[in-house]
């Protein structure tokens, strides 16, 4: 088992420098993301992003053949790699219990697609936890298209990393993009921009989302922004029974995502082709 160079202490400038990727700013500022585990490393080398830097123990090597094989990938593919102790990985980590592998990557492009038919907007959504949950649904129901306005959390920080589930890497997906950018995007595709408000008297299983549509979701605890019901053309609601206030923003997304979902299905097969995400 050949090892790349060994570093010991928390202290050292590399170790310190993907540490500061933990930090949006520092992640912005530099066009980097850090990712942990197995997992959302092959992923993010499977949509051919750019390793440059590979940690790892010694311990994690030796458990699994899968990981000594994307040590010698993430090497093939240009990333400089370190051993390390089990206090540098945990330093990088948000789990309990870290894989021991920890990947520097460049951070994608913004993914602007030219003519998106079914989209989501999350329109400042604070938590991460729930926009990445979010983003996992979106990848699940075969939403061509999700843009994060800004006040969202990150969509590259690791606890969004860790409920997307790798959904980042499967979405066309922008951050930051302003409403009247969302609005002329959203125009090419003639889409109507629906809003998920709890206090709209539309159900949200009694429209046509067969057509080109965008579901937009707002903050957990304010709701939509003025300029999202500004931009949207109609409003729409999970019926439920009075005594429950409301939903988890994640969970009311995912149910209107997958009607919407069930509906463009239906539509495709009745005209006799399999509709794909």
């Amino acid at each position: 088992m050949a090892t790349g160079d060994e570093i010991s202490s928390l202290k050292n400038p590399r170790v310190k420098e993907a540490r500061a990727l933990l930090n949006r700013r520092h992640r912005e500022k530099t066009g980097k993301i850090l990712l942990e585990g197995r997992r959302l490393i092959q992923d993010a080398l499977q949509q051919d992003l750019q390793p440059l830097e590979f940690f790892y123990t010694k311990h994690a090597l030796e458990r699994s053949h899968e990981n000594l094989s994307l040590q010698s990938i993430m090497r093939t593919r240009g990333a400089k790699d370190y051993l390390v102790p089990d206090a540098v990985i945990r330093s990088f980590s948000a789990t309990v219990n870290p894989q021991g592998l920890v990947g520097i990557f460049e951070k994608p492009s913004p993914d602007l697609p030219n003519i998106p038919t079914f989209s989501l907007i999350c329109d400042e959504v604070h938590d991460p936890g729930n926009l990445g949950s979010l983003l996992r649904c979106a990848a699940a129901a075969g939403v061509h298209f999700v843009a994060l306005t800004p006040g969202c959390a990150d969509a590259w920080g690791l606890k969004a990393l860790r409920a997307g589930m790798g959904a980042q890497f499967r979405v066309s997906l922008c951050q930051g993009m302003s409403w009247p950018s969302i609005v002329e995007c959203m125009k090419r595709s003639n889409t109507t921009i629906r809003i998920a408000e709890g206090c709209a008297e539309k159900d949200y299983a009694l429209v046509d989302w067969s057509v080109p549509s965008a579901l937009v979701v707002g903050s957990e605890s304010i709701g939509p922004s003025k300029a999202a019901l500004s931009a949207g053309h109609e409003r729409i609601a999970i019926p439920m029974s009075d005594d429950v206030e409301s939903l988890n923003v994640a969970m009311a997304g995912a149910i209107i995502l997958f009607e919407a979902k069930r509906q463009r299905n239906h539509v495709a097969q009745t005209n006799g082709f399999v509709q794909h995400p």
